[in-house]
């Protein structure tokens, strides 16, 4: 759950941070924060293992399909 603590700090601060050397902004993070808040426990587990690339991708492939994009 490290790069995912990571990304919730960044929420919980209102700021964008390096994450392993990626930036990740604030409304990138919030929506990480949404998704994981929505899915259920098994999914959960999954998302809190992924490094944060692959949370990134997660969200630049749901927000089309909410009508959100960066």
């Amino acid at each position: 759950m490290r790069d995912l603590q990571k990304v919730l700090e960044i929420v919980e601060k209102k700021s964008w941070s390096k994450i392993d050397g990626i930036g990740v902004d604030l409304f990138t993070a919030s929506f990480i924060k949404v998704v994981y808040e929505n899915v259920n426990d098994s999914n959960k587990k999954r998302m809190e293992n992924l490094s944060i690339a692959n949370l990134i991708s997660v969200a630049q492939t749901l927000m089309p399909k909410y009508g959100m994009s960066k």
